[in-house]
């Protein structure tokens, strides 16, 4: 089953998420489950965002992001770049792909910042930016999936045709 990649540790075991559910006798059905499955999703993604809301807070405070959240180090560069891709080949630039998703993470991590601030109670307002939130979080996480890929790639593939440009 594709969500059982996603685990928290308990202890010295990692148990896959929504097995949790099995493990605390709250799993009853299987369309029990695949809704739970489905909500901790959306729990763990808002964790995301909450995370992003931090590292975006603290931008202006010279620390720089470190991890996952390191693109956010060039924010200045990546709210204003524009694509360099003129033809469809240069798509398969890994630097062009990394800077799509880099940018587009950025902004909406930066989008979502900004109504947070526009509302005055924060948690409230979090409550009701959720589905911006989960979307920029959702982002953040293919950007990682995609630098991970690239990262793989630029590393080399024994055989012929591995070379990238």
């Amino acid at each position: 089953m594709p969500w059982k990649m996603y685990c928290q540790n308990f202890g010295s075991n990692l148990v896959p998420i929504g097995d949790y559910q099995y493990y605390s006798d709250q799993a009853s059905s299987s369309s029990n489950l695949q809704a739970s499955v489905a909500g901790d999703n959306i729990v763990l993604l808002l964790q995301v965002a909450r995370f992003l809301m931090k590292t975006v807070s603290q931008l202006g405070s010279g620390k720089k992001p470190v991890g996952t959240t390191s693109y956010m180090g060039q924010i200045e560069h990546l709210m204003q770049c524009r694509s360099n891709v003129q033809r469809a080949e240069d798509w398969l630039k890994p630097s062009a792909i990394l800077e799509a998703f880099e940018s587009r993470a950025a902004r909406m991590s930066i989008a979502c910042a900004q109504n947070l601030t526009k509302l005055t109670n924060p948690e409230e307002g979090f409550a009701e930016l959720s589905a911006d939130l989960v979307e920029a979080a959702v982002a953040h996480c293919q950007l990682i999936i995609v630098s991970k890929f690239i990262e793989k790639l630029l590393q080399g593939i024994p055989g012929k045709g591995s070379e990238i440009n």
